[in-house]
This record gives C-alpha cells, sequence and structure tokens, in this order.
C-alpha cells in the first residue's frame, strides 16, 4: 500500500525506453505529484469529521486527500503512458478522434468496390472501433487481430486502446513489427532475453505492422514464442496489427502462430474493408 489507500504498481517490467533503438515512443520525465496540496497542506489525509467534538462519530478519524490521490492516479498513468512507447505522432488518438464518417457508405470487396458486397466500408469502421474498445475494457477473448489495407486507422485504434488501458492503471507496451525483426536479426540472444521476457509478460502488448519483414524461421519461432506464452496465459491481452490477410499472415508468421490468434474463445480477427482514408483526414 502506499499510504493513501491504493496499492502502488511495482515496475519491475522492462523499459522500452532503455533499449539501444527505441521505438521513438515518449521518454520524457514524468513529474511527481505536487506536494503542496491545498486541500490536505501536503499531509495527503483530511478528517473524517473535521468539526467533532471528543466521543462524537468520526472524532480523531482520517481518510485520505481526495486530490492527491486524483494527482497520484494520474501521475500513475502518465508514467505507464511513457512506458507504453507509443510514437509522438500517434500521441493524440482516442477512440472519439477515430471518425468513421470518413469512409464512404458503400461497399468494397477484393479491392474494388462493388454494388453490393456485404457489409460497407463504413460499416466495416464502426465494427473495428466497437471491437477495439471492448477489447481495451477487458471483455471478450484476450487477443485481437485488425487486418486491412493500409491508412484505415489501425494505429488509431490500437493508441487509443493503449491510452485507456494506461487510464486504467495497465503496464502497456506498443511494438513495431520492424522492431521485433531487427532484434531477432541481431544475433544476440542473451542480451536480448530481458526484452523478449517483457514482451512475453507485459499486460497488454500491441504488436504493429505484423508480417512486414519476416526472413528466417527463427522469426517465426520468436513470434510462435511471444503468442504461445501470452496464449497460455489468458489475463494478458495482445492486439495484432497487419495490413496483411490472414491467409497472408499464415504463410508469414506459421500456422501455429495464427490458430493461437483465432482459436475460438481466444481470439478475433476483424477485418476493415475500406480503402485507405488518409488524405482525407484533416491536415
Amino acid at each position: 500500500m502506499d499510504g493513501k489507500g491504493t496499492e502502488r504498481l511495482t515496475y519491475r517490467q522492462f523499459d522500452p525506453r532503455g533499449w539501444p533503438e527505441h521505438t521513438r515512443g515518449s521518454a520524457e520525465p514524468v513529474e511527481e505529484p505536487n506536494a503542496d496540496c491545498p486541500e490536505c497542506g501536503g499531509l495527503e489525509y483530511l478528517r473524517v469529521a473535521p468539526d467533532a467534538y471528543p466521543g462524537e462519530e468520526g472524532f480523531g478519524q482520517m481518510k485520505p486527500c481526495p486530490s492527491c490521490l486524483a494527482r497520484g492516479e494520474e501521475a500513475e498513468a502518465r508514467k505507464l503512458w511513457a512506458l507504453a512507447d507509443v510514437p509522438p505522432k500517434h500521441a493524440d488518438c482516442r477512440f472519439e478522434t477515430y471518425d468513421v464518417h470518413l469512409f464512404p457508405d458503400d461497399f468494397l470487396r477484393d479491392g474494388k468496390r462493388h454494388p453490393v458486397a456485404g457489409r460497407t466500408q463504413r460499416a466495416a469502421a464502426t465494427e473495428a472501433v466497437s471491437e477495439t474498445r471492448r477489447w481495451a475494457s477487458g471483455e471478450g477473448e484476450p487477443f485481437l487481430m485488425l487486418l486491412s489495407p493500409p491508412g484505415t486507422g489501425k494505429t488509431h485504434l490500437a493508441v487509443a486502446a493503449i491510452y485507456r488501458l494506461t487510464r486504467a492503471r495497465k503496464v502497456c507496451l506498443y511494438l513495431p513489427g520492424g522492431i521485433l525483426a531487427a532484434k531477432a536479426r541481431s544475433g544476440d540472444r542473451e542480451g536480448l532475453q530481458p526484452f523478449f521476457e517483457h514482451i512475453q509478460t507485459v499486460q497488454v502488448l500491441v504488436l504493429d505492422d505484423v508480417g512486414a519483414e519476416y526472413d528466417s524461421e527463427y522469426l517465426r519461432s520468436v513470434y510462435h514464442g511471444i503468442i504461445d506464452t501470452r496464449y497460455r496465459n489468458p489475463e494478458l491481452r495482445t492486439l495484432v496489427i497487419s495490413n496483411h490477410s490472414e491467409a497472408e499472415l499464415t504463410v508469414r508468421l506459421g500456422p501455429r502462430v495464427i490458430d493461437r490468434l483465432v482459436e475460438k474463445a481466444t481470439g478475433i480477427a476483424v477485418v476493415i474493408e475500406a480503402e485507405s482514408v488518409r488524405e482525407r483526414r484533416p491536415t
């Protein structure tokens, strides 16, 4: 306990900001709460009944200062956000700013517009928002895959989920697939052990741009080790983002990895059947 009636997190995880080639995420220092609280004067406690006399209810009893608690929780959330290592260009992505109305309300199939082909592009984007929100709330399957061509806002949704989860005091990590591939190719397997252990055990893992790089059976085994370890710990949550289809990922990463990701009651794949909307977004 931290003396405020709340349990303080212990940061035992690997801090990605210390990596030799870290992912350009926010590395700014996190300020500690201001001890000069106008409500309690920095004591962190308030009297339950400040005007009570001896023998009256609440006399001599103390309670945590709500202002200090709020500032402490805010500082904790900011620290967790920094440790998540989200790239600065995505730092402002939130669920509320993901605009499904940027997507046309027509159909798309095999990259081409069709009069009738199932759900509309806007409906596909709306489903992706709904499923990512659900995943971030801790409901449903621990694995979620977002699959689509580039430019449909998959990373936006992933970062929005990370923001929501860090506010809920969850330890998160955003990791691009290119960084993971570069680490795997480095050959320093012993030196990278803490890095891989952190990826395997962090509470919330977002793997972005998966399948963009693969060049060895060893990298496939790395992905399998990460996914398999997290599969065996269902309290861990994992979001996988890729510009490839499920079939293409099966070729690139191997069927063992994909089977874990889409197994019934374990994972769900959401395909955003839509064209890129990057040029339609406000600058």
